[in-house]
């Protein structure tokens, strides 16, 4: 796995095909992930660090060395020439404060009085689903395609996440510090509740109330709605915010047990959720008004991708083959 493909991914810049393929290298081993795990801290630092007092950078990059035993005499660094070896990068230096931080337990950026917050990010591949349990209590089910980052703990003033995918959160009520989830286009604010949030990339973003209370708005702040319990909230780009009160959010998160349930949807939308389930391509062929066609459908978390598709074909609108990897949809005569 080259530095460059995993800069592109963390970036976001991949092809379909790229991010497949490092999907698949990080399911390999968990020595992969960690991999991952670390090159994203770094990266994610990196242009902070710009900011940094350079007398503290070189102060710490010497306290680094020391620590992991780079440190050697001119002349042994003339024997090994491991820097050449290398090739450390100048950005690196600046990068080697993120582990003398999480090593030694101190922030030397800007005027060392406020402390940064080190994120955690997880990453769940197609096919999977993950749960964790974050520094206050708060509860996270993350989706299969989701991509959570959070602080290892919440500061007092504020508890800020970011979420691309969907997640299903309970969040322990505090007054003093709220809960914000960042999406990549909206902004969820929150006391202490039980939600859903679906965001994914070029998908529309919904989100779902089960109890409490929560404050959808966009990043400008022009739109802004405030959802009671099983009100959802619909967002696309050029449909703005849309409110749809009072449903049955109780369904909102089936996935969560592995089941997927779909109350009038899109066969379009369906795919989608599928597609992450199962690991496979769906396409639908032959019909371009099938993808907006609606169905409701309950796919048991223990049913293979034939038995899910032999479900949709007895609605007798769709019928469907499967070759390889890929699965083609199309109208039934």
């Amino acid at each position: 796995m080259s530095e460059e493909l995993l800069i592109r991914y963390l970036d976001r810049k991949c092809s379909d095909e790229e991010v497949e393929y490092v999907c698949n290298w990080l399911m390999k081993s968990p020595a992969n992930r960690r991999i991952l795990f670390e090159l994203e801290q770094i990266w994610g630092i990196k242009m902070q660090l710009r900011f940094a007092d350079k007398e503290r950078i070189d102060k710490a990059y010497q306290q680094l060395s020391r620590k992991l035993g780079f440190e050697k005499s001119e002349k042994a660094k003339k024997t090994t020439g491991l820097l050449l070896k290398f090739r450390v990068r100048e950005w690196m230096k600046y990068v080697a404060i993120l582990v003398l931080a999480s090593l030694l337990a101190v922030n030397l950026l800007y005027d060392g009085k406020e402390r940064s917050l080190v994120y955690n990010t997880v990453i769940v591949p197609k096919g999977q689903r993950v749960s964790l349990k974050l520094s206050d209590g708060t509860m996270v089910w993350l989706n299969a395609g989701s991509r959570f980052s959070y602080p290892s703990q919440f500061s007092q003033k504020y508890r800020k996440v970011s979420l691309e995918g969907e997640g299903y959160f309970e969040v322990t009520h505090n007054e003093k510090s709220p809960f914000t989830i960042e999406l990549q286009k909206l902004n969820v604010k929150v006391l202490g509740t039980k939600f859903n949030v679906k965001a994914y990339k070029d998908e529309p973003y919904w989100v779902a109330l089960k109890e409490g209370s929560i404050e959808v708005a966009t990043f400008d702040k022009k739109e802004k709605k405030r959802l009671k319990p099983n009100d959802q909230v619909y967002y696309t780009e050029q449909s703005g915010l849309l409110m749809v009160k009072s449903t049955h959010a109780v369904s909102a998160n089936a996935w969560i047990t592995g089941d997927l349930k779909f109350e009038n949807k899109t066969l379009q939308e369906i795919i989608h959720s599928m597609e992450r389930r199962y690991d496979v391509r769906i396409k639908i062929i032959d019909s371009t008004e099938l993808v907006q066609d609606l169905f409701t459908c309950h796919f048991r978390k223990d049913i293979s991708l034939r038995q899910a598709m032999d479900l949709l074909k007895e609605t007798r609108r769709v019928n469907y083959r499967i070759e390889k990897d890929t699965v083609y949809l199309y109208r039934s005569k």
